[in-house]
């Protein structure tokens, strides 16, 4: 499991060096211009809430499935604070026109949302395992650690943004907190974790995982990037009494 962990370290530190992470941390940026990315988010938020559904052991019989359990247990529910988030920014009319703006969300202009969580229930369906169930939590883990500790660079200097839940302090002191262990601020991974055994197919199998999840996670910030001028231009239509989703 350590070689497996020392690559999602690895692709992690690549995953940061992204251009939608980049411009996630730049400071010389509008509040509005800065969250603009956050409605296309919908789909990965609440299509991480069933993968973690799916993951989580009712009745754990040991101390690897009840670390699974623990993780799924501790955040299963933070979609919540990312929907009340989107109508603090405003973009509380969404629903309004729910026609065009689930249209969107299933439009190719946002399917690389869709491709990440198809991707992630695939592999844990293909190979059900405790072992590949960990290490699909610690890809997702690891790379909310990228996404969290860019936006912190911009929200510690934004108040306004910080007393948000999903993307301000609330998560990020839930994150630290968490029982199980996080991928924030290079915190160390657990021992026990590091001490697994893996056979030769289960680290293909892992490999293959890490690698393809972590391409995926950075098409679909590319896509985050490409939208937000045009939900800036949404949020305006919005706030003007209209509804329509731009599109290119």
């Amino acid at each position: 499991m350590r070689k497996i962990i020392e690559l999602i370290e690895t692709e992690k530190n690549k995953l940061q060096k992204c251009r939608f992470l980049s411009w996630l941390s730049n400071l010389d940026i509008s509040v509005d211009e800065k969250m603009s990315f956050t409605p296309p988010m919908l789909f990965f938020i609440m299509g991480f809430k069933d993968l973690l559904s799916c993951i989580w052991i009712k009745n754990p019989k040991n101390a690897l499935e009840k670390n699974i359990s623990t993780h799924c247990e501790e955040d299963i529910e933070h979609w919540k604070w990312y929907v009340e988030d989107l109508n603090q920014l405003g973009y509380a009319k969404l629903g309004s026109n729910l026609l065009n703006f689930t249209s969107f969300l299933w439009s190719e202009d946002t399917k690389e949302s869709r491709e990440l969580i198809y991707k992630a229930f695939n592999y844990h369906y293909t190979k059900p395992s405790t072992v590949i169930d960990l290490i699909l939590i610690e890809i997702m883990e690891a790379t909310f650690g990228s996404f969290s500790e860019s936006l912190y660079l911009y929200t510690e200097k934004n108040p306004e943004i910080n007393t948000l839940k999903f993307f301000g302090e609330t998560h990020r002191i839930a994150e630290k907190n968490h029982k199980a262990g996080n991928w924030l601020e290079h915190n160390e991974i657990d021992e026990t974790i590091l001490a697994i055994k893996l056979n030769d197919e289960e680290r293909a199998f892992a490999t293959k995982m890490v690698t393809d999840l972590f391409n995926a996670f950075e098409q679909m910030y590319a896509m985050w990037y490409k939208q937000k001028t045009n939900m800036i231009k949404f949020k305006k239509q919005l706030s003007d009494g209209y509804c329509k989703v731009p599109s290119y």
